[in-house]
């Protein structure tokens, strides 16, 4: 009987450190989302801080010229 008291304690002060664990991450989350619209000196640029960036999946186009100065550069640097 008295090892189920135990088992029980142990159960209910792990489930309240759960609790208090996902009570810091939320505060945490909050903190940096007010940071951010703080920091930020208007609307329109929280929106571009907080956006979730657009990859392109198109290839970059470099001309012919801009690889010949990069071969140039390589070679003068390395």
């Amino acid at each position: 009987m008295e090892i189920v008291h135990v088992i029980m304690d142990l159960a209910i002060v792990v489930g309240l450190l759960l609790i208090i664990s996902q009570m810091q991450k939320r505060h945490a989350a909050e903190r940096s989302e007010l940071m951010d619209r703080l920091m930020s000196r208007n609307f329109d640029e929280y929106k571009t801080l907080t956006a979730t960036p657009v990859v392109s999946s198109e290839p970059v186009h470099v001309s012919e010229e801009e690889e010949y100065y990069r071969e140039i550069e390589q070679m003068k640097s390395g």
